[in-house]
């Protein structure tokens, strides 16, 4: 079986049409196992209240895309912050240059 990680970036495809949704989509349709961390669920929730917040979206598919996130999460692979994960976040930026958010979704990859 496959294990595919998805961080915000991508996730977030599955809820906000934008290029690589169709990808994603397919994804969730096959027998595939989905992993992330609590900090993509936590990120893509917030994107959605952005959304909302800016008015691209209104408070009715707000509490839709809240309850298909959840959903969604139910059947991930959860990959905890854990000792080991933290740790590797710390070099990351070091070697790849990048933000705090993304060196744990590398890390727990």
């Amino acid at each position: 079986m496959r294990i595919y990680y998805l961080d915000s970036s991508a996730w977030v495809k599955r809820y906000f049409e934008e290029r690589g949704s169709d990808w994603v989509d397919s994804l969730f349709e096959s027998d595939c196992l989905l992993s992330c961390s609590p900090l993509g669920l936590i990120e893509v929730r917030a994107t959605a209240a952005r959304k909302c917040a800016a008015g691209a979206i209104d408070a009715v598919e707000l509490a839709e895309i809240r309850d298909w996130l959840r959903a969604d999460w139910g059947t991930f692979l959860w990959v905890g912050v854990s000792h080991e994960v933290v740790e590797r976040s710390l070099w990351v930026p070091d070697a790849f240059a990048l933000r705090g958010s993304d060196s744990v979704h590398l890390a727990s990859v």
